[in-house]
């Protein structure tokens, strides 16, 4: 089980289900760089990377707002969030 409480069979149905909706994009060639500048910038370290990475991966692709339950989580890297 994971933080949603799917099994893994339920979880890739659900993935399967959003690939059909949305374009998953590549990762950008210099986003290791990028991600690795916010984690020294920031200070960035442990599980918090994975929302550094999420950063990166928006600021190479000119994404200003994410849609996120914790705002916070990503205002230090200059992004705007909008919670559900």
């Amino acid at each position: 089980m994971n933080g949603l409480g799917w099994a893994v069979e339920e979880a890739e149905s659900e993935i399967t289900l959003l690939r059909r909706v949305f374009t998953v994009l590549p990762d950008p060639a210099d986003l290791l760089d990028e991600w690795l500048d916010l984690c020294r910038t920031h200070g960035v370290a442990g599980k918090n990377a994975h929302d550094a990475r999420l950063a990166a991966y928006a600021h190479r692709y000119g994404v200003r707002t994410l849609l996120t339950l914790d705002a916070r989580d990503f205002a230090r890297f200059g992004l705007s969030a909008v919670v559900p």
